[in-house]
């Protein structure tokens, strides 16, 4: 017999000898969660596009980078930030329903 199917087997006995079958059932060892709203995942969207366009506005306000301006990988990541904040505010009218 199989590894598996002994601790199968186990299983089963343990949990039928000892009544265990009911508790198995009827009360879950994993609770559910309560289900992530659009409204709650368009907020998280939203917070990381704001946060993204902050880090890189900061990095060129303090220097951080070899150049200063806007070069094309710092256009790109205010784009990215930019279409988060869309898509992100775009998920708020959408109310409580699950994401």
């Amino acid at each position: 017999m199989p590894l598996y199917s002994r601790c199968f087997a186990a299983w089963y006995y343990v949990v039928h000898r000892f009544g265990l079958h009911l508790w198995v059932h009827y009360n879950p060892v994993v609770l559910p969660d309560p289900p992530l709203t659009k409204r709650q995942l368009g907020l998280v969207i939203f917070a990381g596009g704001v946060a993204l366009a902050v880090v890189t506005l900061a990095v060129n306000l303090f220097g951080l980078g070899h150049f200063n301006g806007f070069g094309p990988a710092k256009q790109l990541a205010l784009a990215g930030a930019a279409a988060l904040i869309v898509f992100g505010l775009s998920l708020l009218p959408l109310g409580d329903r699950p994401a």
